[in-house]
């Protein structure tokens, strides 16, 4: 199984998951055959220079609506086989959701 799973929004209007091109009417259905088997509902979104933040922000949507649980913006130049460098506000997010977990265990 693929650790990583990239959506992609091409500069020509496609979509692509990982690297299979999936037409956009099909996309949710598509995110949801993906992500059903997994434990991990973590998707990694790449958007062309050319496409709009409202591209992206409902392809967001689309994931969301399709049972992801967390969406990061991948850097242009990312593989899908390399994970993306958290940004700052991502990383504190992160080391407050561990410390509340953490927290959580000691009860």
């Amino acid at each position: 199984m693929i650790d990583n799973i990239v959506l992609q929004l091409m500069d020509d209007g496609s979509y692509t998951l990982n690297t299979i091109v999936v037409p956009k009417e099909q996309l949710a259905s598509r995110l949801r055959e993906v992500f059903a088997p997994r434990r991990s509902r973590i998707l990694f979104i790449k958007s062309g220079g050319q496409r709009t933040y409202g591209e992206t922000i409902e392809a967001i949507d689309m994931a969301k609506g399709a049972g992801v649980e967390v969406v990061a913006l991948a850097r242009r130049g990312t593989t899908i086989d390399q994970k993306p460098l958290p940004c700052r506000s991502c990383a504190i997010l992160h080391r407050r959701a561990l410390q509340r977990f953490s927290a959580s265990l000691a009860l």
